[in-house]
Parts: structure tokens; C-alpha cells; sequence
């Protein structure tokens, strides 16, 4: 068993393809594999891997492909890598090559293949990928990505809890308060062993907006630059779900794309950092969630709190499952010494389209009704509305007010379908010290729109 699986979902990417894989080919640490989730390509994209394998001398012929027609949400008829075999029986790895080697071979022959049947979007991808793995943690890699060597490695050190976390003052009350709810519910005691958003009001800046596939937050007015360490209990690994990197700019690596993700009170997601300079950021922090765009997870965590929501296809599915992980008591890390070079927008070809917004307006309403108890969602509702009303100017005076309103119509519509996180003792407690994160999340989020506009 490796100690990491790299998951890549990919959807007509292959001009990405040979530049994701020489990264990863290029990793110093080497206990891992890959799983690339194909959601139906039609440009060329598994034919690129089947080469892949006959370049690394790797015989053809182990590919697990996994029909999307049995891929259930829930989980119950999807498949495991190695368990169904594909409509053409080609393929990359069959699974078999032992960890004996200390991850010496190459990395083809240490990469299977799910080749979907259609576009199944990033959420049932992604959940396939980490169903088909018994590694104690999974990471998720966007194809557009060029990871440093040292990538891997340093996010592992973080979820061990080898790095200390620096907190903000902001932060010790967010502690105290989830202290409490630890003391109220035993499981807080475990130490657990085993893509873009679309969001942010972009009429105040459209830099802010997410501009993935698929907060903290250190750099706050007058928190910045007056971090703690945390105490040693804080760096014990296993209360960490997820860690993530530092992504830069493909186009200019010494610019921030995400340096962790945050959501706000007024409703709005958004890259922590972006299109700052990357020297402001190189704290490790506690973020709302990690982006999924290329994070680590611990992957027994997802058997507590549940995979991420296929009912949001793509867009908030990585804020939604950062916000169920810490109702959960669980940690959202950031760690600048990993880092990874990102495009943006690889999949979605632009960073505005009717499809995009339609879906990050829905799965909006699906994110507040899911993790908010309802007294939680009251007393917020006129922020949640103020930011509504901005989004609505920003749309619309870009072009897609209609498929804003349309997103927002189809999220009432079908919002009886949601499961609404449970809420219990221990969750109700921690949902005020999540309160102060979101209070704090509008905040940073007005601090950095300054901070660019001004350039300072």
C-alpha cells in the first residue's frame, strides 16, 4: 500500500497532460501513485496515457475503466480500481506492483486509469478516484498544474503535523470555542490514522474571483505579521483533514493564484492571496478549506463526514466538504513550502461562462443550507443577501445576470434534495467558532480587494 494516491480528474486535457506528468515524475518523495479519472474525453486524452504506459515499457493491457452509468452517488456500485474491467481492456497499470521497491518504479507503471463513458463532473470523479484507493491519503491534482519536486513531499510533512501552525489572536477564540466542542463530544479526541468557485463578487474585483477546474489566513489587517505558534497538541497530525499548497500563477510564478481558500459572511468564496506576491504568504496557517484544485486529504476522514457532494457537479464542492470536515472538528491547513504552478481554468476554457456561473449560483445555495443550522442561517440571511445583490450587479453587467438568476432558481428548486449536515452538541459549538472565521472571511476579503487595488 502506498502512502499517497495522486488523483487527477481530466476532461479533454491532454495539452496539459505531459506537463502535469513530468512533475510528478520529478517528486522527491516517491510513495505514491496515480489515478487519473477520465470523465469522457473525447480529444485524445487516454489514448496520450495508453502511450504513456508503452513509453515506460509498462505492459497494455490492466486499464480499470469504470462505467459513469454505475457510478452512484452514494457510492454503493462504483468501482474500485482493479475490480471492472473497461469496455476496450487497454490500459495502464494493473495494480500489482508491490511497495516493495520504495517507489523506484516508473511512475507509469504505478498510474491506473478510470476511463468514464461520459462527463460526470469533478465531484463523482474525484469520489471514484478515492473510493479505488486504500492510501491513507489522497491528493488532488488538476491537470494544469506543474508541481515543485519538493510538492508531495512537504504536503505529507504537513499531514503528519511536522509543521508548526502559525495562528492569528482571531484564531485562539475560534480555539477556545472548538475546545469546548471537543470536551462536549468524545470523538473530538481521535487522532484519526487512516476547483474553483466561481464565487466572490466580482463587481467589487473580478481578480478575486475563483478561477480553478475543479482563507486565514495569515495576511489580515492587523493580524499580519503577529502569528503564534501553536501549541504542541495543535501540531499532532491527526486532527488535520486537509492541506493546501501554495498555487502560483503558471503565467507568473511569483504571483499567488490560492494560498488556501476562504468563504465570508456575505456568501462569497475566494483564493486567499490571489494575484498578490507569493513573499506575503510564506506562513502556514489554518484556512476555512483547502483548494481542491491540488490538496491532501486524509482519506478516512471522508468516511466520517461523507465524499464530496455530486449534487454540485463542480464549483464550492471543496468548500463544501472543508466546511463538514470542521463541524467535524477537523483541520484546514495551508503549507507554503509545497507549491504548484496552475493555469486556471483549464477544463472551463475561461474564467466567466454561463455554465460556470449558473452552477456556482446553485451550488451557493446548496453550500448555506447544507453546513448552516438554521439559527446560524437567520442570523446571517441579511449579510448572505447584501452579498446576493452585489453578485447580481457584478453579472450583470458582464453579461450573465440571467444565468446567475437561473442558478439561484434551480438551487430553491431542487434544495429538498439536499442532506443537511447533522447537527448535534459538539457541531452547534463549533458552528460559532465557524461563525467567527466567515465574520473574518468578509473582512480579509475587503482587506485584499484594497490591498491590490491599491497596490501596497
Amino acid at each position: 500500500m502506498r502512502k499517497v494516491t495522486v488523483i487527477i480528474p481530466n476532461y479533454n486535457g491532454i495539452r496539459f497532460l505531459e506537463d502535469c506528468f513530468a512533475a510528478l515524475e520529478g517528486q522527491t518523495f516517491r510513495d505514491f501513485d496515480v489515478i487519473v479519472v477520465d470523465n469522457g474525453s473525447s480529444d485524445g486524452s487516454v489514448e496520450w496515457l495508453r502511450g504513456y504506459a508503452k513509453a515506460g515499457a509498462v505492459a497494455d493491457g490492466g486499464m480499470t475503466v469504470a462505467d459513469s452509468g454505475k457510478t452512484a452517488a452514494d457510492g454503493s456500485e462504483t468501482a474500485t480500481a482493479g475490480e471492472k474491467t473497461g469496455t476496450d481492456g487497454n490500459g495502464i497499470g494493473d495494480g500489482s506492483e508491490t511497495v516493495a521497491d520504495g517507489g523506484k518504479a516508473s511512475l507509469a507503471s504505478r498510474t491506473t486509469l478510470l476511463a468514464l463513458q461520459e462527463n460526470t463532473g469533478f465531484s463523482a470523479a474525484v469520489n471514484l478516484g478515492i473510493r479505488s484507493t486504500d492510501a491513507p491519503y489522497v491528493v488532488l491534482l488538476n491537470n494544469d498544474t506543474k508541481a515543485d519536486p519538493h510538492y508531495l513531499a512537504e504536503l505529507v510533512k504537513a499531514m503528519d503535523g511536522e509543521v508548526a501552525l502559525h495562528i492569528r489572536p482571531t484564531d485562539k477564540v475560534a480555539q477556545h470555542v472548538a475546545g469546548r466542542a471537543g470536551a462536549a463530544d468524545p470523538a473530538a479526541e481521535r487522532t484519526g490514522a487512516a476547483g474553483n468557485k466561481g464565487e466572490g463578487p466580482g463587481a467589487a474585483d473580478p481578480a478575486a474571483e475563483r478561477t480553478g477546474a475543479a482563507g486565514n489566513k495569515g495576511e489580515g489587517p492587523a493580524a499580519a505579521g503577529n502569528m503564534g505558534v501553536d501549541s504542541a497538541a495543535g501540531r499532532r497530525g491527526g486532527r488535520i483533514f486537509s492541506v493546501s499548497p501554495m498555487m502560483l500563477s503558471m503565467a507568473r510564478p511569483d504571483v499567488i493564484d490560492d494560498a488556501g481558500d476562504m468563504y465570508s459572511i456575505f456568501g462569497w468564496a475566494f483564493q486567499r492571496g490571489v494575484g498578490q506576491p507569493q513573499s506575503r504568504f510564506e506562513k502556514p496557517c489554518g484556512v476555512f478549506s483547502a483548494c481542491a484544485g491540488a490538496a491532501i486529504y486524509r482519506r478516512a476522514v471522508f468516511e466520517e463526514i461523507g465524499y464530496f457532494d455530486e449534487m454540485h457537479f463542480a464549483y464550492l464542492e471543496d468548500i463544501d466538504i472543508g466546511w463538514r470536515a470542521r463541524r467535524a472538528g477537523y483541520e484546514n491547513r495551508y503549507c507554503p513550502t509545497a507549491r504548484v504552478c496552475h493555469v486556471g481554468s483549464g477544463t472551463s476554457g475561461s474564467k466567466y461562462n454561463a455554465f460556470k456561473v449558473r452552477l456556482a449560483s446553485r451550488n451557493l445555495v446548496y453550500l448555506n443550507w447544507k453546513n448552516m443550522p438554521l439559527l446560524q442561517l437567520a442570523v446571517n440571511a441579511p449579510f448572505l443577501l447584501v452579498g446576493l445583490a452585489v453578485k447580481a450587479l457584478f453579472y450583470g453587467r458582464i453579461g450573465f445576470f440571467g444565468a446567475f438568476l437561473a442558478g439561484l432558481g434551480e438551487g430553491l428548486l431542487t434544495l429538498g434534495k439536499c442532506k443537511k449536515a447533522p447537527l448535534t452538541p459538539a457541531s452547534a459549538l463549533r458552528a460559532i467558532s465557524i461563525e467567527f472565521m466567515l465574520i473574518w472571511g468578509g473582512a480579509l476579503y475587503v482587506y485584499e480587494f484594497v490591498r491590490r487595488r491599491v497596490k501596497i
